[in-house]
């Protein structure tokens, strides 16, 4: 899947990977782990480390739709790791 909105690295410390739309102009959001170790996702809200959904390996993705693909995207890895997400909103 090729990802056309951007990317964002990802560390140990909370980092938005998209943006909340709250001009309901956004009614999916995809986020796809592009490279590096597992990222732990939050929806509206900080993301925590080994808490909630989780793109653990290359590829793995999510699709976030309805209301909430308009929240902003967070994400972060547990201690060490690092990661590069990438998003597409449509």
């Amino acid at each position: 899947m090729a990802l056309s909105n951007g990317s964002q690295a990802v560390s140990t410390t909370t980092v938005e990977i998209v943006a909340a739309a709250p001009n309901g102009t956004r009614d999916q959001t995809i986020v796809q782990l592009l490279s590096g170790d597992q990222v732990y996702i939050g929806i509206g809200e900080a993301a925590v480390d080994a808490t909630g959904l989780t793109l653990k390996n290359v590829g793995d993705s999510i699709s976030i739709t309805k209301s909430q693909s308009r929240r902003a995207v967070n994400g972060i890895c547990g201690a060490g790791d690092s990661a590069v997400v990438g998003w597409q909103e449509g």
